[in-house]
């Protein structure tokens, strides 16, 4: 697939290890003219990012087999720039019990003032302890806090480095309704939406199969 260039954006990729097992997340950020992206900035980033474990109190409910091994970035402006890796740490997280399985994820909806589906994004937050599953098979009173207060914390962490947190939607034309008989979808322009909160919006446990062992 070709590369298309992202007006204005450069993507953060945070790295993680379940198990051993790798997964990212990626969240699209809104820079500014002639934003630079260097390993100084890079090892900034993470700096910050590992510290919203501890502010968010994160780091005790995710299992001691889980870690965050580094932030990159990837400059989307500019076809060909590779992702720029963190060099300065990791964080193993240290909550007690056994871990969920790998694919277990709570979901953090990326909300932005838009309505619609091109102006929502999703970030998955697994390898959380058992104890963050309640009796009923959800997640728990005391987690759901944690973890918007950690998607919060995030976003405070991209800003501080003029990275602003972004629903990116690319352009697409015109196209075929997949109903038989409804009129064709309409064509939609690319955009960049700001984040403006970052929200559980229910407590039942997502899965993300690509963190599967």
């Amino acid at each position: 697939m070709p590369f298309v260039a992202k007006a204005n954006v450069v993507t953060a990729i945070l790295h993680w290890t379940f198990h051993g097992t790798p997964g990212v997340n990626v969240i699209d950020c809104r820079v500014a003219a002639g934003y630079s992206v260097n390993g100084s900035l890079v090892n900034t980033l993470n700096t910050a990012i590992i510290g919203t474990f501890t502010t968010s109190s994160l780091n005790g409910v995710l299992a001691s087999t889980t870690t965050y091994t580094g932030v990159g970035l990837r400059d989307m402006r500019v076809e060909g720039q590779a992702e720029l890796l963190s060099t300065n740490g990791t964080f193993p997280f240290v909550g007690a019990g056994l871990a969920l399985p790998n694919q277990v994820a709570a979901v953090l909806t990326k909300r932005t003032a838009l309505a619609g589906r091109f102006f929502r994004g999703r970030l998955y937050v697994g390898g959380f302890v058992d104890t963050a599953n309640s009796p009923t098979g959800r997640i728990d009173d005391a987690i759901v806090p944690i973890i918007t207060s950690w998607g919060t914390a995030l976003g405070a962490a991209l800003t501080t480095n003029s990275l602003i947190p972004a629903v990116h939607s690319p352009a697409y034309p015109v196209r075929p309704s997949s109903i038989p008989g409804a009129p064709d979808l309409p064509a939609h322009p690319e955009t960049l939406t700001d984040i403006t909160a970052w929200v559980l919006r229910d407590q039942v446990w997502d899965t993300q199969r690509r963190r599967l062992t």
